[in-house]
């Protein structure tokens, strides 16, 4: 009988890599499972600490934490709003599993996130509540997590800055105010702390918090928000200029005059011309090369995050189109996508140039869930700006087939060949067979999320590289530039002299 063969040994640094890799590799293919993708993270940080803590009188000990500057860079990646993955749940999850090893250097992560960087900063202050809820949420220290204290601090010093500036100006130098909690709201411990932190002796009493409210009201109605103006019925004072692609996709039906069945639900004339200044806003042509410092090369596509509600608009349209009479309303619901899908299109086209891939959908849900949206609308915008013909979008599921469609039709007229195509064959299934387009690469969609076959590829905007591991991968994304900031800042913190070195760490 002959031996077994021998064992292979792994050091701690191979492990470490295959942590590091391993949720590298599971971002892309387990989107959903965030409790998992922690789990992975956290033992990557354990490792990465526990081969530190041996090594830290290495002679190579520069490239040891060359790893951790990678791993601080992928938290930022998670988070990228425009770059990057823009998952703020899976972020608060990092955060607080960065804290758990390297507390410090979790400490000084938040300043970085939302200090402005070309053309948008990494984060929101949406994520001050949104971080400080987690943490309540899901660790044991709640409210008295020492993150909790920094981020409100570093939020109150931010508004300091803010209040001096419009007591100059008489307008806000960002949307700080906007997230702060309200008064009254789940989260208004959060509110009672910042109000503390913002009073000078400490205090959260009745008279503190008017003040505070009387201040940040007078802030927050500088930024015509369009919630503000809505609440108040004031229709005619919305900026249609300033609405975000969030706020548009989230409010297109009281925008638009209109009710989800395609009523109209209102005869005011401020709501009426609110939706004519919305159509004629949406009919103006956007240069596509305006800001040409957003174009992105060599990093993965991040789609617009409101593709897919459009999509299900669309859908809606295509099934009650039938009834005459909300033709009218309909016809110009039809119109209103079509123009706001050729600025989305154009903004993506200014923000990647052509491309090599071609679309491949696999559909394992209903075709109205807001999964099988997003998929459709990635889907369709990597067919309009493919390089050079292509026939459609294959669908890779039961009888898989080629969705013939044409560059020149609509955005509805594509939404409507997609319907019919896959209207009465949506079934679930995990069958994955390969597609093949002549001098193309097969990107395949599946819940809104893209991925290559090969999981030792890189995606690009040209063509792909073909890299050792999955660790080379992640590498030569977090190697772009957008993160060099993140670098720069990372060096500062923790390549100091030797003897601060361990304290900032640990």
């Amino acid at each position: 009988m002959e031996d077994f063969p021998p064992l292979v040994s792994h050091s701690q640094l191979d492990i470490l890599i295959v942590h590091i890799s391993t949720f590298w590799t599971t971002l892309a293919t387990k989107s959903q499972d965030e409790e998992h993708l922690e789990s992975i993270f956290r033992n990557a940080l354990t490792s990465y600490r526990a081969y530190y803590r041996s090594h830290i009188c290495s002679y190579n000990k520069n490239d040891i934490l060359s790893i951790l500057e990678n791993v601080f860079c992928l938290l930022f990646y998670v988070r990228d709003i425009s770059h990057g993955l823009g998952r703020r749940t899976l972020f608060y999850r990092m955060m607080s599993c960065l804290y758990d090893t390297f507390p410090m250097l979790a400490l000084s992560a938040y300043p970085i996130l939302l200090e402005y960087y070309k053309p948008l900063p990494y984060g929101c202050w949406r994520d001050i509540a949104g971080l400080c809820s987690f943490l309540k949420t899901n660790t044991s220290r709640g409210e008295d997590h020492p993150l909790v204290d920094a981020v409100i601090q570093y939020m109150v010093r931010t508004l300091r800055s803010e209040r001096v500036y419009f007591m100059n100006s008489g307008k806000c130098d960002s949307t700080l105010v906007k997230w702060i909690p309200r008064e009254k709201s789940k989260h208004d411990w959060i509110y009672d702390r910042i109000v503390r932190t913002w009073s000078r002796n400490g205090l959260c009493d009745n008279g503190t918090k008017r003040a505070f409210r009387k201040m940040t009201s007078e802030m927050r109605s500088s930024l015509g928000l369009v919630e503000t103006h809505m609440c108040s019925h004031s229709w005619q004072d919305i900026s249609i200029m300033k609405l975000t692609h969030g706020a548009c996709s989230k409010y297109w039906r009281a925008l638009s005059g209109q009710t989800h069945s395609h009523t109209y639900n209102h005869t005011s004339s401020n709501r009426i011309s609110c939706a004519s200044r919305l159509t004629r806003h949406l009919e103006t042509v956007v240069d596509r090369y305006d800001r040409i410092n957003e174009r992105i090369d060599n990093l993965p596509f991040v789609f617009p995050a409101s593709v897919g509600k459009y999509v299900s608009y669309g859908l809606q349209c295509i099934r009650e189109k039938g009834n005459s009479s909300i033709m009218s309303t309909i016809s110009e619901d039809i119109y209103r996508l079509d123009c706001k899908w050729r600025r989305i299109r154009n903004g993506w086209k200014r923000k990647y140039p052509a491309h090599f891939y071609f679309p491949v959908i696999r559909i394992t849900d209903s075709l109205w869930t807001k999964e099988t949206c997003d998929t459709i609308g990635c889907a369709l915008l990597l067919y309009e700006n493919a390089r050079g013909k292509l026939k459609g979008i294959y669908y890779d599921g039961h009888n898989p087939e080629w969705i013939v469609l044409d560059r020149d039709q609509s955005f509805l007229s594509h939404i409507e060949t997609i319907y019919n195509a896959l209207c009465d064959r949506i079934i679930p299934s995990n069958i994955q067979l390969s597609a093949s387009c002549l001098g193309k690469i097969p990107l395949y969609i599946e819940n809104g999320t893209c991925c290559l076959e090969n999981q030792k590829s890189f995606v690009g905007q040209t063509r792909c590289a073909e890299y050792d591991d999955e660790f080379d991968v992640m590498c030569a994304t977090l190697y772009h530039e957008r993160y060099d900031y993140v670098r720069r800042k990372f060096r500062l913190i923790v390549r100091q002299p030797e003897q601060q070195e361990e304290d900032l760490l640990y």
